[in-house]
């Protein structure tokens, strides 16, 4: 039993002796336990310091069918038994559960899907992105074996795109070992159907290989990371700062978060970006600002009553005067593996992703066919991100490995303008004689670097081995 985390005791039976004894308020006399009767409801025990199950005289919730199928079903088992649930755990099995998860079925990128990645909408942004990969590879003296991974590849659009605009570069593409990290069977699929295609050097070593973790990718020289919208699909802790101090943000069953005793919260609408809505970013029109809550849905928001193992270990630095905090326990152990490796077989990294350098307070979002969704709407069948925490990631690196660079944090639009956006859309633009053509690549490159719109929503963050200088990190102002 996870104490801490406040689980809803279910079971029916007396306690036996031992709890008796270890937990005094467990008494017949004080919490009636009976097989049939009036349905039993949850009510926290303040000096026991867990949840007991205490009767009450109400009716007991009828048979709710959403619950007997899907990832519902497995949510709804889980609270049932276990407790409700942290942020964390409900976006990881919303977006990875081996069956029911987001990522693991289905069509969900591009115009038939729910959202559109700069690189499905213009060939240019991966273009550009081999074009640091080669710079990058350059300023680290040329080495002539480097690993290219790529974290969360999509249907692998980018990666088609960067090593196709890279085979100009015969040294480069021979120094290279591909590495896609997927943890979804389906969209491996696809991104093997896409890149069986593409023409690599003759040698097996060129293969592109596939893995479930960064750590499996070889670490036997330098290596170039590429993360685009990975970084905001990680899960997060929310907190919010109560009169008792932080308290974790739980998702619950509907029918329980209307009854039990623990303090209640309203439904949360999330807080949307009105840069990226207002401009379309990822193919969400600005008819997407609407009332979430309208949203049909069987779960919602609670808060824990008591601090949980996540609120005492990670409100630690909040600052006291914040409403609400969301952490990435996730994203900043990512980043700390990825800086050990960069120092340790030399390397840069390249993370693109919708964010600031400042902590958000709730971006939790859903998304179903290009419109915003509340985050507890079809869960399963909604994609989840939420903004990323720049600064507390620059701060996650630096304190395993001080040398590192870390260039401050860029918009997209001025990333992709130092590695030549303008002039390779020209380069493009000569090449098509179509004028529906010609207007069609216009306007997806317009979108790339709209203010406002995804050239200022999305940032550019990238870490680099000393190697490089301060003053030539590929696509970055100076460092310190």
């Amino acid at each position: 039993m996870r104490l801490a985390t406040c689980p809803w005791a279910t079971a029916r039976r007396a306690p036996s002796t031992a709890a008796a004894r270890r937990w005094p308020n467990f008494k017949a006399g004080r919490f009636p336990w009976r097989a049939s009767g009036p349905s039993l409801d949850r009510a926290y025990c303040e000096t026991a310091g867990t949840v007991a199950i205490q009767e009450r005289r109400r009716p007991t919730p009828q048979h709710n069918p959403a619950f007997d199928s899907g990832l519902l079903r497995e949510i709804a088992r889980h609270v049932r038994f276990h407790g409700p649930l942290t942020v964390k755990e409900f976006m990881m099995l919303a977006l990875t559960h081996p069956k029911h998860g987001y990522y693991m079925n289905g069509e969900i990128f591009g115009r038939g899907g729910d959202f559109v990645t700069s690189p499905e909408m213009s060939q240019t942004f991966g273009e550009l992105l081999g074009v640091w990969c080669v710079a990058s590879w350059e300023q680290l003296g040329r080495p002539p074996a480097v690993r290219l991974a790529e974290l969360g590849p999509g249907r692998g659009t980018l990666m088609l795109d960067l090593l196709r605009s890279t085979s100009v570069f015969p040294a480069f593409r021979a120094a290279l070992s591909v590495h896609l990290v997927e943890v979804s069977p389906h969209l491996r699929r696809c991104q093997h159907a896409l890149l069986s295609g593409m023409a690599m050097p003759n040698d097996a070593a060129h293969d592109v290989h596939w893995h479930s973790h960064l750590d499996l990718v070889p670490d036997d020289g330098p290596l170039l990371l590429l993360g685009h919208e990975f970084l905001d699909a990680l899960p997060v802790h929310q907190f919010v700062n109560t009169s008792r101090g932080w308290r974790e943000r739980m998702v619950d069953l509907r029918e329980h978060a209307t009854t039990h005793s623990a303090e209640q919260e309203q439904p949360v609408v999330p807080v949307v970006n009105q840069e990226e809505t207002s401009a379309g970013g990822n193919g969400i029109g600005s008819g997407a600002v609407r009332d979430l809550d309208e949203d049909e849905r069987h779960l919602d928001f609670v808060l824990s009553p008591t601090p949980t193992p996540a609120s005492a270990v990670l409100t630690r630095d909040l600052e006291s005067d914040l409403p609400q905090a969301e952490v990435s326990p996730a994203a900043q152990a990512l980043v700390q593996e990825v800086a050990r490796r960069i120092v340790r077989t030399r390397g840069a990294a390249l993370f693109i992703d919708y964010g600031l350098d400042s902590r958000p307070a709730d971006s939790l979002r859903g998304i179903i066919g290009h419109r915003f969704v509340h985050p507890l709407h079809k869960p399963g069948a909604a994609d989840l991100s939420v903004d990323v925490d720049f600064a507390s990631l620059r701060r996650a690196a630096r304190a395993v490995a001080p040398e590192l660079r870390c260039p401050p944090l860029t918009l997209q639009r001025d990333f992709l303008a130092m590695m030549g956006f303008e002039t390779r859309v020209n380069m493009l633009l000569k090449e098509i004689s179509d004028k529906k053509a010609r207007e069609a690549l216009i306007q997806a490159a317009g979108r790339l670097v709209a203010v406002p719109g995804m050239g200022s929503a999305y940032k550019a963050f990238a870490l680099a081995h000393s190697d490089i200088p301060a003053d030539s990190i590929p696509g970055f102002p100076p460092c310190d």
